[in-house]
């Protein structure tokens, strides 16, 4: 008689949790959850987003910036309650150099680009209250489209 009434409670207590569970899984499915992201973005702070989302919907929502290093991280990866994401910044060398603030070494550093073609930049991007594009660098004594080609993937405003 023990074992019976041992039995009964073991089921009733499985199916109790088994209605409990289906319920919790069907209301989690229907919530956001929060989400804080930081580092390279645009809008650092707190997300409520679907259960669902990824990573790349996240950035999606925030913006990322010219620095942002995405190459080591999972973009379609689902997110997880009360996550904190930090974008890392690429490495020195892969940023993109700005011709409106580099230096005459940073500038130096452009395939190409010696120390009398950087004194060219510098004095041209002075003379004319920095550059409003990166086709303006074709001004610049020096800098053809050969050049110019060669050093748009590492430039930046």
């Amino acid at each position: 008689m023990f074992k019976k009434i041992a039995v009964l409670l073991v089921l009733a207590v499985f199916l109790l949790l088994e209605t409990h569970q289906v319920r919790y899984g069907s209301f989690e499915k229907s919530v956001t959850i929060p989400v804080e992201i930081k580092g390279e973005v645009s809008k650092e702070g707190v997300y409520h987003v679907p259960r669902e989302a990824t990573l790349a919907d996240l950035l999606e929502l925030c913006g990322i910036t010219a620095d942002a290093d995405l190459s080591d991280l999972a973009l379609n990866r689902t997110l997880s309650y009360k996550e904190v994401i930090v974008i890392p910044r690429k490495p020195e060398e892969e940023r993109p150099i700005s011709i409106n603030a580099a230096t005459l070494e940073e500038l130096m550093r452009l395939p190409g680009v010696g120390e009398s073609t950087a004194r060219k930049i510098l004095e041209y991007r002075e003379q004319h209250h920095g550059f409003h594009s990166l086709e303006e660098l074709k001004e610049v004594s020096g800098i053809g489209e050969a050049k110019y080609a060669k050093i748009l993937p590492y430039i930046s405003l």
